[in-house]
Formats: structure tokens, C-alpha cells, sequence
């Protein structure tokens, strides 16, 4: 018998695996296990690999798990389907949590190099503890073309210059990286991309469960890092909630965005979002560091820290986009295609979706700077909740625009105003039938427009006694606002700039109910809005039975009411339900 295996293989699940053979039925399995040389097998990794090169269509390399494998290996123009966990040379079946381990300490190069026109699927394995000194990607290099699929593994303890796990290049032709299910990528180090670098004509893909980026390292991007003219489309819930999580940098402490790349991430299902927790920057962007485009949908950003931006920071002239205002130029839903495409959705309805909570910003022992600061490019959000953050300010923009729609700001504690515009870069700011209240805001004011900027408040409730409402110093139109304080505000002849209180459902130290109460003079007072929704997704202009319009059917702030009593109350006045 020869030295490999030709066998047919008739189970779905391994099929549907091949590369290039989806309707294949003969396939090249190579076994690799050093105690079962004389039985036809590989004492080495790279020996399997040289001898499949031999022969054309998808190989087969199986590992054993019985030895740790300290190789590097070389992959050129080859379509490989590299599976670990087999107990020896005469085991067929892979357990859940089998792995074979590839690590190197002294390599001082990638253990995994791959290039060429490569279609490579890497199924559970271990790889780590590899420094790659001057190289780039300590446990997997891929510079050329094609696809790396990697799925049931880990990779870890890695050191190079970019991408201390992975460093993924796409050249001569579109790649496209997949971290498949139970892929984790953790305490990794590099200078760009802690634990991932994606670059050149290359495309990352994390979409399915149980895959975590954390607490790795680096000067730009803890986490992630994607550069040149790269996207990374990331959905899914990561491991026990942690997706990307507890990484650090200077610039970036989770993803780092290159000033041509595009982010795009959103909620693997209905109630599970993409998290970026608990990652930090001694600089900027303690969730997200970007100078090309961010495009959110019902993101969760929770106990990232940064000196600026704790959350999100943006510089250039790209942006970031929070569930609206995505750029035609980056297509319908920020992508070539759609996100239900990609089995995920754009809409999250659970306690974590639209979440931007207790993120901070702070020089030393001072908060100081923004929860999300933008410099030179646009800032749109809509539909999220910014809540318990501490920091100079929630939000801090000098971008070319700032559009803030239906959300809620509360019980964030400040030591400067709740929002600052600067005029930079001929800001243009808007606020719109969103709900500010209850923060602890050490400035005089709820807004600052510094430097000639101004803006338009429309629909809106600043709650926040008692501060005044607004420090302008350039043009300001203020339309259907309620607030504690109208004196800063301009309200001359303008009936529809009222000093009054909201009336919330529940307010109390730390905590509120923002829903508007039955008896709220902010119910039914702006004129309808087509096709408008509020905060939760209800449809906005509700006109409720037997209360008078005062200049329309809708509710000011980021809540629209939709019955005038509760939807299972027995007794209501009329048809109220």
C-alpha cells in the first residue's frame, strides 16, 4: 500500500467541507503520525503536505494528536483540508474539543506559511507559542489569493510585527479569510494587530458562534487590525458573550480601522449582538480606533476606556454609522451585499443590543474627552441607548457632520458638557427626537457649540436640571423642544420651545424609566412623521384617543407611547388599547 490514502468519502458533513469538490467522491488522505511510519504515514506535517502536492484536486492531511508537532510548514498553490484531533493513525473521528498542536518557541517564522492561489481549511488544531521575529503572523501567514477557513482551533502566544496570531494579505487576486465555529484567538502580541491583520484585497469573515479575540496586544488594533483597502464583516455572539473582549493598545485597544478599510458589524440573531467589551487604549479608541468607515447595526459597547474615545473614535474622512446614514458608496447595508445574507441581522431587540454603556475616557486619574469622539469625517447614530459612561463628554465632534437621531442619554457622569461641537471642520450638528436626561454634567451646560458651530434641535427633551440647556456660539434652530431650562435657548415667538417637565414613567438616582407617563405634555406634540420609528423600533405619530394635538401626533424624545394606558389594562377610557 502507498504512503497515502484514496478514499471515497460519503459523509455530508465531511463533503460539504471540500474546497473546490463539492461533488467529489475521491479524495487524498495523508496521515500524519510518527509512531505509524510503517504503516504508510507521515512522521511530519510539511513531509504530508510535499507528497499531496503531488497530486491535483482537494488532499486530505490528518494529524494526530498523539505527539505536539514542533514544524513550521510551507502551503503554495495547494487546496488543503488540514485536520488535528485524531487519537492515532487508526482513528477516523474527531471529538468536539480534539486538537493536535503545531508550535514552535525558536522559530522565529510563522509556524503556518501559505501563498500562492491556496484553499485551506484548518480544523482542530492548536498553534501557538511562536515568535516570528521580523515576519508577520506568528501562528498562520497567508499572502496570495483564495480562502483560509479555520474552525474548532486555537491560536495563541504569538509574536510578530503585524498580526500576532493571524496576518492575512490578499494579493494577485480576492481572499477571504472565515473564522469559523470555536475559533479563539488569545494572548497574541504584535505592533499592528494584536491577534488579527487583514490587508491588500482580503476580506475577514466572523459570523459563527463561539469565536473569541481576546486579550491580546498591540500598538494599533489589540484585537484586529484591518488595513489597506480590506472589510472585515463580523457577526456573532463570541464565546459566552465575549467576542472581542479584554484586548489592549495605544490606538485601538479592540479593532484598529486603516484609513481605506471598512467595518461592518452587527447581531448574529435577534437578541445576540456583536460585542467590543472590556478593551482599552492608553490613547484612542478604547472599543474601536478608525480613520476609514465603521458601519454599526445594534452594536454593544460596554466597559471599553480610552484617554479619547473611549468607545469609538474616528478621524479622516470616512466615518462611523450607527444603525443609518451608511454612504451609498459603501452600498445598501454598508457591504456588497446584504447582512441577512451573511445569516445575520441588522436589527437586535435584547437587554445588550444598541448599547453603548459604561465606557470611559480619562487622562490619568481625570475624565477628560469623549465616549465617542469624531474628527474630520461623519458621525450618524440612531436608535442606541449611551448610558452610564464616564467622561469629559459622551460625545465630542468636530466632523464635517454630526447627526444624533432617537436615542437616549442617561445617567452618564461628566466633568464637561453632555455633548461639545467644534466647528473644525465646519461641523454641522443635529439632534433629533432623542431623550437627555438624568446625567451628572460637571459644565454649566448640556451642549457646547464652540468655535461658530452650530445646530438644530428637533424633537427633542433635555431633562438635565440644573444645568442650562445651551452654550452657542454660531446659528441655532430649535424646533418642538422641551426642556427644564429655555432661557438659552431661542424661543422668542416659538410656541413649540416649552420649559416643562417630561413626566417619565420612573426617574430616580441612577436609574430611570424614559418611556413617557400617561400624564406627559410631551405626548402628542410634534407634527407627524411618515414612516418614522422610535428607539425600540414602534412606529412613531401614534395619535392617542382623547388627547389633543399640540402640533401633531408625535411624542418628543426617543419614545413614542403607544396606547394612553397600559396594552393589558382592563379598564381604559374608550378605545385606548
Amino acid at each position: 500500500m502507498g504512503r497515502h490514502l484514496r478514499i471515497c468519502v460519503i459523509v455530508a458533513a465531511l463533503a460539504a467541507t471540500a474546497i473546490h469538490s463539492p461533488h467529489a467522491c475521491a479524495f487524498n488522505v495523508f496521515k500524519v503520525d510518527k509512531d505509524c511510519v510503517a504503516a504508510g504515514a507521515y512522521a511530519t506535517i510539511q513531509e504530508a503536505i510535499n507528497y499531496a502536492s503531488l497530486y491535483p484536486g482537494t488532499d486530505y492531511i490528518w494529524i494526530s494528536s498523539n505527539h505536539a508537532y514542533e514544524e513550521t510548514v510551507s502551503i503554495i498553490d495547494q487546496d488543503l483540508i488540514i485536520e488535528g484531533g485524531f487519537t492515532d493513525c487508526n482513528d477516523f473521528d474527531i471529538g468536539p474539543n480534539d486538537r493536535s498542536y503545531i508550535s514552535g518557541l525558536d522559530k522565529l517564522q510563522p509556524l503556518i506559511s501559505i501563498s500562492g492561489n491556496s484553499h485551506v481549511v484548518l480544523s482542530n488544531l492548536g498553534i501557538g507559542g511562536a515568535n516570528a521575529g521580523l515576519f508577520d503572523g506568528a501562528g498562520v501567514h497567508f499572502d496570495g489569493q483564495g480562502e483560509l477557513t479555520i474552525s474548532d482551533s486555537e491560536v495563541d502566544y504569538g509574536q510578530a510585527e503585524r498580526g500576532g496570531a493571524i496576518y492575512f494579505n490578499g494579493t494577485g487576486g480576492p481572499a477571504t479569510l472565515t473564522l469559523g465555529e470555536k475559533v479563539s484567538i488569545f494572548n497574541n502580541e504584535a505592533i499592528w494587530g494584536g491577534g488579527i491583520y487583514v490587508s491588500g484585497q482580503a476580506r475577514l469573515l466572523m459570523l459563527s458562534p463561539d469565536t473569541t479575540v481576546v486579550r491580546n496586544g498591540a500598538t494599533y488594533g489589540g484585537g484586529i487590525y484591518i488595513d489597506g483597502s480590506a472589510r472585515a464583516d463580523i457577526g456573532a455572539p463570541g464565546l459566552s458573550g465575549s467576542l472581542i473582549s479584554e484586548n489592549g493598545a495605544d490606538y485601538g485597544g479592540g479593532i484598529g480601522v486603516g484609513a481605506s478599510a471598512v467595518v461592518r458589524i452587527f447581531p448574529h440573531d435577534a437578541t445576540n449582538p456583536s460585542g467590543i467589551n472590556s478593551n482599552s487604549a492608553t490613547l484612542y479608541g478604547g472599543g474601536i480606533y478608525a480613520e476609514g468607515d465603521v458601519c454599526l447595526f445594534s452594536p454593544s459597547l460596554e466597559g471599553n476606556a480610552a484617554t479619547q474615545g473611549g468607545a469609538l473614535f474616528h478621524k479622516g474622512s470616512g466615518g462611523i454609522y450607527v444603525n443609518a446614514g451608511f454612504p451609498a458608496r459603501l452600498g445598501g447595508e454598508c457591504g456588497p451585499e446584504t447582512i441577512a445574507a451573511l445569516g445575520g441581522t441588522s436589527a437586535c431587540d435584547g437587554d445588550l443590543c444598541n448599547l453603548i454603556d459604561d465606557n470611559t475616557a480619562v487622562t490619568q486619574y481625570e475624565l477628560s474627552g469623549g465616549v465617542i469622539f469624531e474628527q474630520g469625517g461623519d458621525l450618524v447614530v440612531s436608535r442606541v441607548k449611551l448610558e452610564y459612561n464616564s467622561a469629559g463628554s459622551v460625545i465630542e465632534t468636530n466632523g464635517k457632520t454630526t447627526d444624533i437621531r432617537t436615542s437616549l442619554f442617561d445617567n452618564n457622569h461628566l466633568t464637561d458638557a453632555l455633548v461639545i461641537v467644534d466647528n473644525t471642520f465646519s461641523a454641522n450638528a443635529s439632534f433629533t427626537g432623542s431623550t437627555f436626561a438624568a446625567d451628572t454634567i460637571g459644565g454649566d451646560y448640556v451642549f457646547r457649540f464652540l468655535d461658530g458651530a452650530g445646530g438644530t434641535l428637533t424633537r427633542d427633551i433635555i431633562a438635565e436640571a440644573p444645568k442650562l440647556s445651551v452654550s452657542a456660539s454660531g446659528p441655532l434652530t430649535v424646533n418642538y423642544v422641551m426642556s427644564n431650562e429655555i432661557g438659552t435657548l431661542p424661543h422668542a415667538g416659538n410656541a413649540s420651545v416649552v420649559a416643562a417637565d417630561p413626566r417619565f414613567v420612573f426617574l430616580s438616582p441612577g436609574y430611570g424609566d424614559f418611556h413617557l407617563a400617561t400624564g406627559s405634555p410631551a405626548l402628542d406634540f410634534a407634527p407627524a412623521v411618515a414612516g418614522d420609528v422610535d428607539i425600540e423600533m414602534k412606529t412613531r405619530s401614534i395619535d392617542l384617543p382623547d388627547l389633543p394635538n399640540i402640533f401633531g401626533s408625535t411624542d418628543l424624545g426617543a419614545y413614542e407611547r403607544q396606547y394612553l394606558c397600559a396594552a393589558d389594562q382592563i379598564f381604559c377610557n374608550g378605545f385606548d388599547r
